[in-house]
């Protein structure tokens, strides 16, 4: 409109202008047309959620050891290779090659162990074969660079938006505490870090006014969560971690049973709790956890013949 003013970050809107640029919004996605938001592939979540939104900041968190990277993996696998969208997976913690033995594990339903191990039984090399040149076809981009800042992966996603002319749909960060904020103090730096996220994912790309990004970041949740008997990821857990929880659109917290208790009934299953939705209802499902190709599936006939809830497939 008329009113609105180029300035550092934001813009001075009319209310009427900013009226108009909403209904159109609303009516799009009255009318089922494509509004750059994207599920996440795990259906029981979806129904949640209602899609991830682009411009939007969502923190996953978990113990370590429960499966943040494999849950961020599945989604980002999910989006590249069922939808086609561009994704970018920012790992300080594994290499370029551990990571595409992961996706390779749980999209090739293939032996993580016996990838990292060269065991590969005929079936998987079956697998194997069969399977890459749809994983070689994925718009997907790697960076394990260990000191990882906010500037750097604006910096990836500019590039990969000149490269195929439209940004990544989502970013997964893994993790915020191992990202580099430079200024040495801990807190003061995830701070910086988180708002940092949040407004790369706010922030339109240069040249495209409407294109923006989702970052999925995860994060570590502190040890006292171990000492209470329900080891559950809540909201408080992150708040140490300061500015996440304000910053964030929204919190995942992942829970699996058959971490802390043996012999549990719930083995081979995760709870996904929304915690906080910034425009939309929180509440937990529970979908399946498959270790050996550490992934995350839909529970059905197949995934619960994985876990081993019946035969083998």
């Amino acid at each position: 409109g008329a009113l609105q003013r180029q300035r550092g970050g934001g813009r001075m809107t009319l209310l009427s202008d900013a009226l108009g640029i909403t209904l159109d919004g609303i009516e799009r996605k009255y009318e089922g047309e494509d509004t750059g938001a994207f599920d996440t592939g795990i259906v029981r979540l979806d129904e949640i959620l209602g899609g991830i939104q682009p411009g939007t900041l969502w923190i996953a968190c978990a113990r370590s050891g429960v499966g943040k990277t494999a849950f961020a993996l599945c989604i980002a696998a999910h989006v590249a290779l069922a939808l086609g969208l561009p994704v970018l997976i920012h790992s300080m913690e594994m290499t370029i090659i551990e990571i595409v033995k992961r996706i390779m594990a749980s999209e090739l339903r293939v032996d993580g162990r016996s990838l990292r191990s060269g065991k590969i039984s005929e079936r998987d090399w079956e697998r194997i074969s069969t399977g890459m040149a749809r994983l070689a076809d994925a718009p997907l981009w790697i960076d394990d660079d260990n000191t990882a800042t906010v500037a750097s992966i604006r910096a990836n996603i500019n590039e990969i938006n000149q490269l195929v002319g439209t940004p990544p749909a989502l970013v997964i960060v893994d993790y915020v505490q191992l990202m580099d904020g430079g200024s040495g103090n801990r807190q003061q730096d995830l701070a910086d870090i988180s708002r940092g996220l949040k407004v790369l994912a706010g922030k339109p790309i240069p040249g495209d006014d409407n294109a923006r990004t989702a970052i999925l970041a995860l994060s570590q949740l502190k040890r006292d969560v171990d000492d209470r008997p329900d080891k559950r990821p809540m909201l408080k857990d992150l708040r140490e971690t300061g500015a996440l929880e304000q910053d964030a659109d929204g919190v995942l917290g992942i829970y699996r049973e058959d971490v802390y208790k043996r012999g549990t009934d719930k083995e081979g299953m995760a709870e996904i709790s929304v915690l906080k939705a910034r425009s939309g209802p929180t509440g937990t499902i529970e979908c399946a956890y498959i270790s050996n190709y550490t992934k995350y599936a839909n529970l059905g006939h197949v995934a619960e013949a994985w876990i081993g809830l019946q035969g083998e497939p």
